[in-house]
């Protein structure tokens, strides 16, 4: 298994577009045929296909810094170990800085194109982090700020999730916390309760993101998720775990081609 992963890791990705473009197609099947099953069930029209739209430069403009050379991880910093599933591992070709500022400062970009545009979420609403709001995410840190004491940092959002084949719209309610944050990494680990699904009362859902600086303008995203039974799992234990790391797979995939979308596009 080691010597597996170890190859699998000294693959290198070609083209991150085209990465996250063929796993992107393989859901959008999925998604489909769910659909198609939707419209047998409930005897529905069919919507057509959404235009290729963007919000402008939501990412905002290039930042110096990440066109350097990324060296070695210090041994002072290491990498949160990834969640039971890992769901998507894919290079990224947009700078460190300039991703984390979009993902942890502006929340434009989560709120309107991975929450609204990719996701169709609605009714969402979002608590900001509830310390150090004014500077995770900076490019750099403002003077006699620890950087190191953005770690612990919270958030909240909460959003209408749209009905699907298996499931009506149901309200989904997610904390985030920030458990690593530095130049070279990092993570956010994710909360996600859907109270009014089948069982929804007996799990959470556990997410988490990290983004590695790879230097010249480019980051890995690892996203990885595992299900948390809060009073040990039932006899559709497997069910549920199954539809958690497809739909967790999704939301990655999504993520990362939304992230490969606006990566273009400068002020």
């Amino acid at each position: 298994y080691v010597e597996q992963k170890g190859m699998e890791m000294d693959l290198e990705v070609v083209s991150a577009k085209h990465q996250a473009a063929f796993m992107l197609e393989a859901l959008r099947q999925m998604r489909k045929d769910e659909h198609d099953l939707d419209e047998k069930l409930t005897g529905g029209e069919g919507e057509g296909d959404d235009q290729e739209t963007t919000r402008g430069a939501l990412f905002g403009p290039a930042i110096d810094a990440d066109s350097g050379e990324i060296g070695d991880i210090p041994d002072c910093f290491e990498p949160p170990v990834n969640l039971e599933t890992i769901c998507l591992e894919i290079n990224l070709p947009v700078g460190y800085r300039r991703l984390r500022k979009s993902l942890l400062y502006n929340s434009k970009f989560i709120s309107e194109a991975i929450l609204t545009d990719a996701l169709k979420y609605t009714e969402i609403d979002q608590e900001p982090w509830n310390i150090h709001k004014e500077y995770i995410g900076l490019e750099d840190a403002e003077d006699g700020v620890d950087a190191s004491q953005f770690i612990g940092a919270k958030m909240k959002y909460q959003y209408l999730m749209p009905k699907s084949a298996f499931v009506h719209a149901n309200m989904a309610y997610e904390d985030v916390e920030l458990i690593a944050y530095n130049d070279y990494f990092f993570t956010i680990k994710k909360t996600i309760r859907n109270p009014d699904v089948p069982f929804g009362r007996t799990f959470s859902t556990w997410s988490q993101i990290t983004i590695y600086n790879e230097g010249r303008n480019s980051c890995r995203m690892v996203c990885s998720c595992q299900a948390n039974f809060h009073n040990g799992p039932p006899m559709v234990a497997r069910q549920i775990k199954s539809a958690m790391r497809t739909g967790t797979a999704e939301v990655s995939v999504l993520t990362g081609e939304m992230i490969c979308k606006y990566a273009d596009i400068y002020e």
